[in-house]
């Protein structure tokens, strides 16, 4: 099986434009999309993938492509640009869970930025819709714990500051049924996720705490773990 890697600057892959909120929230304001011009072929194909910050692993997904074709699709598309626009907390699309926004409005984990909360709680009927991107608990406090400098910072400096890996199951190395193929992904993804406790992730108890693992070594044990398990496995990989 040969599965392709690759990481990439959050400026590399994605670009924010400010636009006046529609949320009536002015720390809203930031359209997020794919990078014109960027290297599409380099973003498509399923895998799992790891977003970092300041060098700090924080998330873990997977990208399964379209529903017809797991080789089609784009992973801006589809998952980074919500990623960015809902740990920053910026995207002026960004939306909550009923419950999700209750607890936060009610410090259930942690107390909340004044400014945050002030804005949350005003606007709370119109961000319990979904708006096209639905953040989460452990997200939302992500972006509390860093918002001095989510809050003011400048778009082309905050996107230098996450970083993406990517990686990937070559077409040519498909010699798995589609659904078996999907199964095999998010059986890895779940490893993957107990493996290195990324700390933006709903499956982990929030403690605060981004691990320090390098790109590198998330990479690699996502190959590891990609060609050796699968739903039928014995043991997971170490």
């Amino acid at each position: 099986m040969k599965i392709l890697k690759k990481s990439f600057a959050g400026n590399e892959v994605l670009q924010v434009t400010p636009i006046n909120p529609s949320s009536g929230i002015d720390f809203l304001n930031w359209r997020v999309s794919i990078r014109k011009g960027c290297d599409r072929a380099n973003l498509k194909g399923p895998g799992l993938y790891g977003v970092f910050y300041r060098g700090k692993l924080i998330y873990i997904g997977k990208f399964l492509g379209t529903r017809t074709n797991p080789f089609s699709g784009n992973i801006v598309v589809k998952r980074w640009w919500t990623h960015f626009a809902s740990l920053t907390m910026r995207g002026h699309r960004l939306s909550f869970p009923k419950t999700t926004l209750t607890n936060l409005l009610e410090g259930t984990l942690t107390a909340l930025d004044p400014g945050i909360r002030d804005a949350l709680t005003k606007a709370a009927q119109t961000l319990s819709k979904d708006r096209g991107c639905v953040t989460s608990m452990n997200r939302a406090l992500f972006s509390n714990q860093n918002w001095t400098t989510f809050n003011c910072a400048e778009p082309q400096a905050l996107l230098r500051s996450f970083s993406f890996i990517y990686v990937r199951i070559a077409p040519s190395a498909l010699a798995d049924t589609v659904d078996a193929l999907r199964e095999r992904i998010s059986y890895a993804e779940k490893i993957v996720i107990a493996r290195l406790q990324p700390i933006a992730n709903k499956e982990i108890r929030w403690n605060g705490m981004p691990r320090n693992v390098s790109d590198e070594a998330a990479a690699t044990f996502m190959v590891r773990t990609l060609r050796n398990a699968t739903p039928n496995s014995p043991s997971i990989p170490t």
